[in-house]
């Protein structure tokens, strides 16, 4: 929600700004709003003219709006100069004339005692009026002091200060200042935008790179621990404290596993306010922005013990830690002696109470995750569809893990079929060992050669078509050549395999000439694996035996028993297995 803050005076303005930034809620100025408000304040008290500023801004903008009215009052000058500050010696004075009036007016006077007082109200388009009231004690000077502030500042020295408030720096003095405990005061009047209700709303940010089963376990205990209404996932774009890997996945890669991998957790929602900047985001800035668009919550930033550790250290720490608590995900007793001892620091450094999140599942990083997918390892760490994605994609440089692809391909196939592709992976390996070619590649060709077997003739045309597929098409109403084509189209797209595993799929049913040794492997194993024992296949044994002698002679009986057969059963073979033959032996069948 935007708020407009209703004041002409640029000190007060920036002032205002900068705490209500540090809030989280969103403002603009009267001139960003479009208008030009003076108000006569004729109020008796502070309350009454700053009702009377946020009421004319407000009807001017249709925006709510936030008013200021603030003074001085003195002990000593019965209250004085109070709701006529800014107008004390009679107007027209300068902020020099001003405290320079004072100073004269209190000259001899032993009681120093004063105030600043401000009362802060917000005025809504539909009525409702929110009020909050701030105070800061102390004595007035002998003499101006400092070049900071505004107004009075300059000869006003806080309690248990022993420096004025225009010695002070802005973040010093919003910290204990009169406006700045009013509007802090003023977020809490808030909480009536949710019926009563403060939200606790949890702030959550990584990398996410990629985001694993640790991560959601964290979110479910957080959001247990910590009754959360809401849980905010932010992945970082450019983060302050590390760098992203350069192989990494792109920022919107990494933020749509980021959303699928919550998308089951209840009340979590995945923000994109980090990975999408184009510089470096810092968890001040984010916390602000979430704040804004949820007025009145209660926010909890959700880090790491690590992390945790290092919270004094971070861009505007005091900021931070006044408008969100920290929430320590913790291991357990090894690090509770550390976190102890640093929440002490915390509260008696900044105020801020610590809450402790019991982590319940497993601790692994993405660093270690990583390092694991090219391996063949970590399925078990990353729920199915991000797994599918990291493999369809081969991020990271992740390789299938092996039951994963088996299931995936046998879940696709009648189970008739499973025996035969089992068996055909066995004989491809013994083959790839026999002949010196990459076992992983034969692997992934022999699991995945007929995955798309078990498709009619309309499914193959249609997923063909869907891909662009624009080369011939041998087969046309032949599953049992079509599909061939189909699966290395599907290999591709479902599980992102190399060039050299899809041509072996692709030709494994027909051959083609100046096959790849991996190829010639594939069409063998397809043809002799022990289930073909079953289909009594004349000429097996032979195949067999010149599978483990000579490759080549055996990818010759192959196609010549292959023409046979379909000869046999009256199909006309393909054109490509006749040129595959001729190029092997010359042969012109």
């Amino acid at each position: 929600m935007k708020f407009v803050i209703a004041t002409n005076n640029a000190g007060k303005l920036r002032e205002m700004r900068e705490i209500l930034a540090g809030l989280g809620l969103e403002t603009v100025s009267q001139a960003e709003a479009g208008i030009d408000v003076e108000v006569e304040e004729t109020g008796a008290t502070f309350i009454e003219n700053a009702t009377l500023k946020a009421e004319a801004a407000c009807k001017a903008t249709g925006l709510p709006a936030i008013a200021d009215d603030s003074g001085l009052v003195v002990e000593a000058l019965g209250g004085a100069p109070g709701v006529h500050s800014k107008r004390y010696g009679g107007g027209g004075l300068s902020e020099g004339g001003l405290y320079a009036y004072l100073l004269q007016k209190m000259n001899g006077l032993e009681q120093r005692s004063a105030k600043f007082v401000s009362s802060i109200v917000c005025v809504f388009p539909d009525g409702r009026l929110l009020s909050a009231e701030g105070e800061c004690a102390g004595a007035i000077t002998g003499s101006p002091r400092g070049s900071g502030g505004f107004g009075y500042d300059p000869v006003f020295q806080p309690e248990g200060s022993s420096r004025t408030m225009a010695e002070l720096s802005p973040a010093e003095k919003n910290a204990i200042s009169h406006r700045g405990k009013a509007l802090r005061s003023f977020k809490e009047a808030l909480r009536i935008f949710n019926g009563g209700k403060i939200m606790r709303i949890g702030i959550l940010g990584g990398t996410f790179n990629p985001p694993h089963t640790g991560h959601i376990g964290l979110a479910k205990d957080a959001m247990a621990g910590l009754a959360l209404d809401r849980l905010i996932i932010v992945p970082a774009g450019i983060p302050p404290h590390k760098d992203i890997p350069k192989n990494a996945p792109s920022a919107e890669m990494r933020l749509h596993m980021t959303r699928m991998a919550f998308a089951e957790v209840p009340n979590t929602d995945v923000s994109d306010i980090e990975i999408m900047a184009s510089d470096v985001c810092y968890s001040v800035d984010t916390v602000a922005a979430i704040s804004a668009g949820n007025p009145g919550a209660s926010v909890y930033l959700l880090v790491g013990s690590d992390m945790y550790l290092t919270l004094d250290t971070w861009k505007d720490a005091e900021i931070l830690l006044r408008e969100a608590k920290p929430a320590v995900l913790s291991r357990g007793d090894d690090e509770a002696r550390k976190i102890s001892e640093y929440s002490h620091m915390l509260k008696a450094r900044y105020g801020v109470d610590t809450e402790i999140v019991r982590n319940t599942f497993i601790d692994i990083s993405s660093s270690e995750l990583r390092a694991m997918l090219p391996k063949r390892e970590g399925a078990g760490y990353i729920i199915d569809a991000i797994y599918a994605y990291i493999i369809k994609n081969r991020l990271y440089g992740a390789k299938p893990d092996w039951d994963w692809l088996r299931g995936k391909a046998y879940e696709m196939l009648k189970p008739s079929r499973i025996p035969h592709v089992a068996g055909c992976e066995k004989e491809a390996l013994e083959l790839a060992k026999k002949w010196g070619v990459d076992s992983d590649e034969t692997r992934e060709a022999a699991i995945l050669h007929d995955m798309t077997k078990k498709l009619n003739a309309d499914e193959h045309t249609k997923l063909l078509d869907e891909s662009g597929y624009r080369g011939d098409r041998p087969g046309l109403g032949d599953e049992k050549l079509f599909h061939s084509i189909t699966g290395a189209l599907a290999a591709r797209e479902r599980f992102g395999v190399s060039d050299e595993v899809a041509e072996a799929i692709k030709w494994h049913t027909t051959g083609k000439p100046g096959m790849s040794a991996l190829e010639k492997i594939i069409y063998i194993a397809d043809y002799i694996e022990p289930t073909r024992d079953d289909e009594g296949i004349e000429g097996i044994d032979e195949l067999r035996a010149l599978a483990y002698s000579d490759l080549d002679e055996a990818l010759a009986l192959g196609f010549r028993m292959s023409i046979r057969d379909m000869r046999e059963r009256g199909i006309e073979p393909n054109r490509t297995t006749y040129d595959a033959l001729a190029y092997l032996t010359g042969e012109t069948p």
